[in-house]
């Protein structure tokens, strides 16, 4: 059988860029090493600029019809325990804010792709193809037998330990995943209703942690930690979070049920102002496997969702001009830059003058409360996603 695309990773990213090839007519073959509907970890939170991108893919009613639970605002604590509330409002009241579990929200782009008609397999991919520099298909492991895939384009699109992404850039030039998190759910939890919970605390610093509500009496819960920093730390990832639940404005709140369920940890690079080569000869990167990541917020899914529909673009018409060389699909690389490079680099900026120490953090979120009206002017002016109301 014979695909206009490949595509290794059927998350956000693979699932965007999929949905956006199958619009414009090509054949997709969309491959995930594990079957759906299957969980990623993450803190599960679609932001309203990622419900725009998903109501541009043809998905509003889905993600109407799936009750998510909502969020209009947020509580952000120091690392001296100050906390400051902010109700927010979408820029666009249509796109919402909502906490969607991944195995669900995964599932409901992936079920579209395939109603579109991807062709869907389950397995590991083990690496590319290549003629010379250019890259011709991918290899995959199948009932314990390698078996190769040919395509004129591939799309890695598996995440922050991607093996197209370890096949494509020499061992010398890789960057790798600098930041652990773990996440967990909680059930009769006493949550913020339709409020987010944001922590910067001393012993993540600067790093955090959050709470992000999944239903009246449910929470996502969890946090990142620097791997060098981790790895000096005498505890575990899990003995880090309960020495988090452990802390006095959380452990009053936790119901009668206090263990934490469906506990798991993954690697995740975050964005950083070093440029990342995502176009190659008949590849390209999106998503996690770009390290997309926003360094100031930590929200991957958005620039996923982006990544994966410029990179649909970018592809379809490179085929249709016959051409998939680097030099074409640098086109993918240059908009990736205007469309989403300079929110990051935004955040990299708004991360280091907000963060360098505890002690500004603290003075930061003291002067927030105190002067709400002007700060919540100068985040409007920030922000892609929210108006923020002082009151």
């Amino acid at each position: 059988m014979s695909y206009d695309v490949i595509i290794a990773g059927a998350g956000p990213a693979g699932t965007a860029a999929a949905i956006t090839l199958l619009n414009r007519g090509r054949k997709v073959l969309l491959i995930d090493r594990q079957s759906f509907p299957r969980d990623k970890v993450c803190g599960d939170g679609i932001l309203p600029g990622a419900s725009a991108l998903l109501a541009r893919l043809g998905l509003e009613d889905q993600m109407q019809s799936a009750n998510f639970y909502p969020i209009h605002g947020a509580r952000i604590y120091s690392p001296n325990g100050n906390k400051v509330d902010w109700f927010v409002r979408p820029i666009n009241p249509i796109h919402k804010f909502y906490i969607a579990p991944r195995h669900k929200f995964d599932n409901l782009l992936y079920q579209h792709a395939k109603q579109l008609g991807a062709i869907t397999i389950t397995a590991p991919v083990t690496g590319v193809i290549r003629t010379g520099r250019t890259i011709r298909g991918i290899k995959i492991l199948k009932n314990n037998r390698e078996e190769k895939l040919i395509a004129p384009i591939v799309i890695g699109a598996d995440g922050a330990t991607s093996v197209i992404y370890r096949s494509l850039v020499t061992q010398q030039h890789r960057i790798k995943p600098e930041v652990i998190a773990i996440r967990a759910y909680l059930k009769n939890f006493k949550i913020i209703p339709n409020h987010i919970e944001a922590f910067a605390l001393k012993s993540l610093f600067p790093n955090g942690a959050w709470i992000f509500p999944t239903g009246p009496n449910s929470a996502n819960v969890g946090f990142g930690i620097d791997i060098a920093r981790y790895q000096s730390q005498n505890l575990s990832m899990k003995e880090l979070l309960h020495q988090f639940l452990s802390d006095s404005r959380i452990k009053s709140r936790i119901g009668l049920d206090p263990n934490p369920k469906d506990i798991k940890t993954w690697p995740y690079t975050l964005s950083t102002s070093q440029s990342i080569q995502v176009a190659y000869d008949g590849a390209v990167l999106v998503g996690d496997a770009a390290a997309l990541m926003d360094p100031f917020t930590g929200e991957g899914i958005k620039n996923a969702l982006l990544s994966g529909i410029i990179a649909g673009e970018t592809i379809s018409d490179a085929l249709s001009a016959h051409d998939i060389s680097k030099a074409f699909l640098t086109k993918y690389e240059q908009r990736c830059e205007q469309e989403i490079k300079t929110t990051i680099r935004r955040s990299i900026k708004l991360k280091n003058s907000l963060v360098l120490t505890p002690q500004i953090l603290n003075t930061s979120i003291k002067l927030m409360n105190r002067f709400k009206s002007p700060t919540a002017k100068l985040f409007n002016r920030l922000s892609t996603n929210f108006e923020f109301l002082s009151q």
